[in-house]
């Protein structure tokens, strides 16, 4: 079957989302990969390019998508496919409609993290499992329950959840983000000065009494800023 190859030039960010910059539509995979090649000249990071392929004439394409990401300068990063990833999973036909459930994988949680503990998350594709596009420190604030207390409690294998919860400051406000065990690392090294709330919610996290009753509802909620920032003042100008 013959396959469209859409190229595109972007940048994904957490604050501002994907921005393109190039884009093109080719009939195969190598004149496609020479344009990316042709566009990888950056000397950015966070530029990178995609090739995501379709099958023409299909009722339902996105069954047979296919997708490769390169860096600034055209190697290959990350490849997936969308039979592939159904090969892992189980799939129900039921009055029809598919319903998905993804085979859980209980070696994947083994508790190496805690509640409080400050991590760093690599950015997708990078780390290919990583839900983020920008580079990560938070705060672990809930931990998974090992597959066989979750199955011993009678609950679903497919409910089964392998998810850290993680706490982290974006422009300016706390958000979270559910991260498999692999993708996190300690983070070690010193809290860089606009993120040092992260030290005060990682000792709330840990169970001690940090902040005043319903502070941490109201930074939840998005009600305070938590980035430490400097304000201009008059100092600063002439």
């Amino acid at each position: 079957m013959d396959r469209a190859y859409i190229v595109r030039k972007y940048i994904d960010s957490e604050e501002t989302g994907v921005t393109y910059y190039e884009e093109g539509i080719f009939s195969t995979y190598e004149t496609a990969y020479g344009f990316v090649r042709e566009i990888s000249e950056e000397t950015c990071d966070k530029f990178l390019s995609e090739i995501v392929s379709y099958p023409l004439d299909s009722s339902s394409p996105w069954d047979d998508e296919e997708t490769w990401i390169f860096d600034k300068t055209g190697k290959l990063l990350h490849s997936k496919s969308a039979k592939t990833d159904l090969e892992h999973c189980k799939i129900v036909q039921r009055d029809g409609y598919q319903e998905i459930y993804i085979e859980p994988e209980p070696e994947s949680f083994t508790g190496k993290f805690k509640a409080g503990d400050i991590v760093f998350v690599r950015a997708f594709p990078w780390d290919k499992k990583s839900p983020v596009s920008s580079d990560v420190i938070g705060a672990v604030a809930a931990t998974p329950q090992r597959y066989e207390d979750w199955i011993g409690q009678g609950r679903g294998k497919y409910e089964w959840d392998n998810d850290y919860i993680v706490y982290w400051i974006s422009n300016g406000y706390l958000d979270h983000i559910h991260v498999e065990e692999a993708s996190l690392e300690l983070y070690t090294k010193t809290i860089p000065e606009r993120l040092s709330f992260l030290e005060l919610l990682s000792d709330h996290y840990k169970g001690k009494k940090v902040f005043k009753e319903g502070v941490i509802e109201r930074i939840y909620r998005g009600d305070i800023f938590v980035e430490k920032v400097r304000y201009l003042n008059s100092d600063d100008l002439l």
